[in-house]
């Protein structure tokens, strides 16, 4: 998918952009934004909404920063926090998949689902996922995610834990100038919670 494709689809297409202008006001000519090249301007209005994540290794996604936004939808701070440990048991392996190809490419990913809360209530975010590195010229180890959250859809009977990715709606992953993955690269994706995982070459 590329940008303007991404842009077509999105449900909140001026935030995504706005998203994607201030991680390219922070890759000076390189394909990976920098954490340091930031923009503060462009970056503050976004930060209730992000979160970001330092990928340690393939057994740690560790939250580093958690917007506002976020913390009261989750109902704590998951800073410091292994988000492996936080997602279903079977979106784990596809995480660990989905941080080597983002890497690898590197490429984005855009994805739309449903979380259910501790409270019952079901909702829709769309997230926007892109690597990123801590300084210019290091290797990324850095995810940077910007979660829209969508009106309501509902509300369950809740065993007072969160649920992420209780239902799942759409995704793809996005060119960011160095390609994105062919749906075979994305087979092994197609059995998890990304089972409607859609991808195109550029």
């Amino acid at each position: 998918m590329t940008f303007d494709e991404l842009i077509d689809t999105a449900r909140t297409p001026e935030k995504i952009r706005q998203f994607f202008d201030c991680y390219n006001a922070a890759r000076t000519d390189v394909v990976i934004a920098s954490k340091e090249a930031l923009p503060i301007r462009l970056f503050a209005p976004l930060m209730p909404n992000v979160l970001l994540i330092e990928c340690v290794d393939s057994e740690q996604m560790v939250c580093k920063i958690a917007g506002e936004n976020i913390i009261g939808r989750m109902g704590f701070n998951p800073k410091g926090i292994n988000l492996l440990d936080v997602l279903p048991t079977n979106a784990r392996d596809i995480s660990r998949s989905v941080q080597e190809i983002l890497f690898g490419y590197p490429c984005g990913l855009y994805f739309v689902y449903e979380n259910s809360y501790a409270s019952g209530r079901r909702s829709v975010t769309e997230t926007i996922l892109l690597p990123l590195s801590k300084q210019l010229g290091t290797q990324a180890n850095l995810l940077l995610s910007y979660n829209i959250h969508h009106a309501p859809t509902g509300v369950s009977d809740s065993d007072g834990h969160m649920k992420l990715f209780s239902g799942w709606e759409t995704g793809a992953f996005v060119d960011m100038g160095s390609g994105a993955p062919t749906h075979e690269d994305a087979v092994a994706l197609r059995e998890s919670v990304f089972s409607t995982l859609e991808t195109t070459s550029t």
